[in-house]
């Protein structure tokens, strides 16, 4: 192939070409075995980049930058497109210019005498078994077809084909192992006839675009050829790189054009030591459109399990009947023997006899969230205090996730150390709201009770706790950081003896108002409640200004901090793992106190969601307000609503749900 400078480099998640975009495999949730049985997770894709040449030039200059740091281990791979005015007589007379440390996948591929190309990029993911691309309307194109096997970077391989017609689809190719990425379909037009009209790629099930439409190349009027060539590395270095290439016109080309695609590959990881991060369902994978990372199940919002609308699930004017007898916890919820739905003897089951408000179920389905911070209200859910141990009434809790799981959509559950009723008088009944739980043994039963509840009925594994913002919470604790910690250890214990697989995030941290979290959570790990003691992973509320602070603004209160990215870091420093799991518990934008209008509010919420989402070990992220506008009348979180006081959706709801049908 003609020499293609410096075109094997790190390429851009967003910047540089056109088609910049994040991509991450739909499912990262399946493993697969090697030989010796070690459980192993899917590569990821990180970031995925294609640039154009545009029309013929000599020296054609593509600029790239990769947005999103690299970690060592992670593998690149490079290739390269090109047609040119003269016809090498086979690819072997194509000589690809690969740096050092590159490995060619392969001898370059030729694809014959034609005059434009155009290129379609998708991932795939899952375990299939061969690929194949579709044109249902048989386009006079000629292909040339290649497919990556990643199962770990280290052993990348090529396999490559060219066909001369796709009518109706490419013959199948079969990738060496299961569950690996599949890349790079070229196509050629075999007449000089202008620019090509892109064919309607129809990818197999379980395959994502790298692009919403496909880069085209067009070289008018002449009898060209087209080759293809790829290289990979695996990459030592944590540092993103910006670089530039050249498509050099010299022989064997009088002149060139081409398409330059750029694959960052982050390994998936052994699967089986200390905590897993949490995984939820995956949701089948639409069309994508172009911009942000694959990351099913990660926006999530709130769900309160208790209240009155609008600040809770459950119904203001129908009545509520709890079943009686209350059911027998089992694990098949729906239809007529299930938990939720099984009629008791009164008539009524936990959905029928404990309906959830209708409209607010609606907005959170309709916004298609995949996990919600569901929060618990001791008062009602504990009442061993007044009634005797082992007396709890589920009726709140039940109904709540029964509506959510109906709708795909999994709980997060918060465990609050308070309020919490008792019974004052010995042999009486006598309730007395208290803000905490007496001790810490007592809070710590109550977390167990709940993860033994869930682990028999509905099978959530996801918790937060002690409270809703600890650090800054001085009702809940008035005993300050040792009773945070020795309240957070004892729940975080019977969470897990009842429940060991369960995961488990800490805090939710209150991170505005000038207040320095991480030192917080410095000052949790000096008390020994830390990793593994306190907390799977964090869980922060970070509310940040628009436009979003740059990756290098430090966070406050740093100088020249403010509220951004550099958080997490922070965060994850304070707590002594640089990979920490990270929950983004709580953000929103308000207008006008962060975002001027309600069209710049719509535009600040997908850029934060495409942000975080670049960050594989940020979980989720809950967007706060969804439809509680009449929470906050006025102040601080005034105009922070997704669906106004009139029931009118607003841009930003629009916008976030979009981006969760196309991505989350």
């Amino acid at each position: 192939m003609l020499p293609l400078v410096s075109v094997w480099l790190l390429a851009g998640c967003g910047g540089g070409g056109a088609f910049g975009t994040h991509v991450v495999p739909a499912d990262t949730t399946r493993v697969s075995r090697n030989a010796e049985g070690v459980s192993l997770a899917p590569a990821i894709v990180a970031c995925v980049t294609q640039t154009t040449s545009g029309v013929a030039a000599p020296a054609k200059t593509f600029s790239f930058r990769l947005a999103c740091t690299p970690s060592a281990g992670d593998a690149l791979v490079a290739a390269v497109f090109a047609v040119g005015t003269t016809l090498p007589a086979s690819a072997g007379s194509v000589a690809s210019d690969v740096p050092a440390g590159f490995s060619v996948l392969g001898a370059p591929k030729y694809s014959g005498a034609v005059a434009q190309s155009t290129l379609a990029t998708k991932i795939a993911v899952g375990n299939e078994a061969t690929v194949s691309i579709a044109d249902p309307v048989s386009h006079p194109f000629r292909w040339a077809v290649t497919v990556y096997d990643v199962r770990n970077p280290g052993a990348i391989t090529a396999q490559a084909a060219g066909t001369s017609s796709l009518t109706p689809a490419t013959a199948s190719l079969a990738p060496s192992v299961a569950s690996t990425l599949a890349i790079g379909v070229w196509t050629i037009e075999d007449s000089a006839t202008g620019a090509p009209v892109a064919p309607a790629f129809t990818a197999p099930a379980g395959w994502t675009a790298a692009s919403a439409t496909p880069a085209s190349t067009t070289v008018t009027a002449l009898a060209d050829n087209a080759v293809q060539d790829s290289a990979t590395t695996t990459l030592a270095a944590t540092t993103a790189v910006a670089e530039t290439a050249t498509f050099a016109g010299t022989a064997p080309f009088a002149s060139a054009a081409g398409v330059a695609q750029m694959i960052l590959i982050a390994p998936g990881a052994p699967t089986g030591s200390g905590s897993p991060p949490p995984s939820p369902s995956p949701s089948p994978s639409p069309s994508r459109v172009a911009g942000g990372t694959v990351r099913r199940g990660f926006l999530g919002a709130f769900f309160r399990a208790v209240g009155s609308p609008p600040y809770g699930v459950f119904s203001a004017t129908l009545p509520q009947v709890a079943p009686s007898p209350y059911p027998t916890p089992g694990t098949t919820l729906f239809g007529s023997s299930g938990y939720c739905d099984a009629v008791a003897a009164n008539g009524v089951s936990i959905a029928s006899g404990l309906p959830v408000d209708a409209t607010k179920l609606a907005n959170v389905v309709g916004l298609g969230v995949k996990w919600t911070r569901s929060t618990l209200l001791p008062e009602l859910v504990d009442q061993s205090h007044l009634f005797g141990a082992g007396r709890y009434s589920f009726g709140t809790l039940d109904a709540s996730q029964c509506a959510l799981l109906r709708n795909g959509i999994s709980p997060i559950v918060e465990l609050d150390a308070g309020p919490v009723d008792y019974n004052t008088t010995p042999g009486g009944w006598t309730p007395t709201e208290v803000p905490t739980y007496e001790t810490a043994a007592d809070f710590g039963q109550y977390c167990g009770v709940i993860a033994a509840h869930e682990r028999a009925t509905s099978g959530t594994s996801r918790y937060t706790m002690p409270g809703n913002e600890v650090n800054t919470n001085p009702t809940l604790f008035p005993s300050g950081a040792a009773q945070i910690a020795s309240y957070s250890r004892a729940c975080y214990a019977a969470i897990k003896a009842a429940q060991p697989g369960a995961f488990i995030y800490g805090f939710e941290l209150n991170m505005e108002d000038d207040v320095n979290a991480p030192a917080f959570v410095q000052q949790m790990l000096a008390l020994g409640c830390g990793p593994g003691t306190c907390y799977d992973g964090l869980s922060i509320h970070l509310y940040l200004p628009y436009p979003i602070p740059s990756n290098t603004t430090p966070c406050f209160p740093a100088a020249g901090g403010n509220y951004d990215y550099q958080c997490v870091t922070a965060i994850r420093t304070a707590a002594g793992q640089s990979a920490l799991h990270v929950l983004i518990g709580e953000t929103a934008y308000m207008v006008p106190s962060t975002v001027p209008t309600e069209a710049v509010k719509a535009t600040a919420v997908v850029a934060e969601m495409q942000m975080f989402a670049a960050d594989p070990n940020i979980d989720g992220v809950n967007y706060a307000n969804v439809d509680e506008c009449a929470l906050y009348p006025s102040g601080a979180f005034f105009g922070g609503c997704l669906v106004n006081t009139s029931g009118v959706k607003l841009p930003a709801y629009g916008a976030l749900a979009a981006l969760a049908a196309a991505d989350y």
